[in-house]
């Protein structure tokens, strides 16, 4: 019951995040441990010193995460301007052939018709 009621925690805090985990990960390291398997309980001062420690270690990783991300932000940002700037010159195109063609129906056909005449 116990061990369920801790995997439900944790599970919801993975969701969230590392600023979630943290204070079950400090709160698991300072429950009693089987002696056979080499673990031991750590008081809440060794417990902060060893996550302090992970998150230092953990830390070149998650800034190149970071990095990686606004390239990839920052590529995605480019590529919609050039699609933005694609479609309003399209735009631009299909207003003018607009024109155009208003032109032609508006003034040129009727002279050509007047002149056929």
């Amino acid at each position: 019951e116990e061990h369920v009621k801790l995997w439900q925690r944790v599970t919801l805090a993975l969701a969230e995040g590392w600023p979630a985990l943290r204070p079950i990960w400090l709160e698991w390291m300072q429950q009693p441990k089987r002696a056979r398997w080499g673990l031991r309980s750590r008081t809440a001062e060794e417990a902060e010193e060893e996550a302090t420690l992970a998150e230092k270690a953990h830390a070149p990783a998650v800034a190149k995460r970071q990095a990686k991300e606004e390239r990839r932000r920052a590529h995605e940002d480019a590529r919609q301007n050039r699609r933005m700037k694609r479609e309003e010159a399209g735009a631009r195109r299909q207003a003018a052939k607009l024109r155009r063609s208003e032109k032609i129906a508006s003034t040129l056909l009727p002279k050509a018709i007047i002149r056929a005449n």
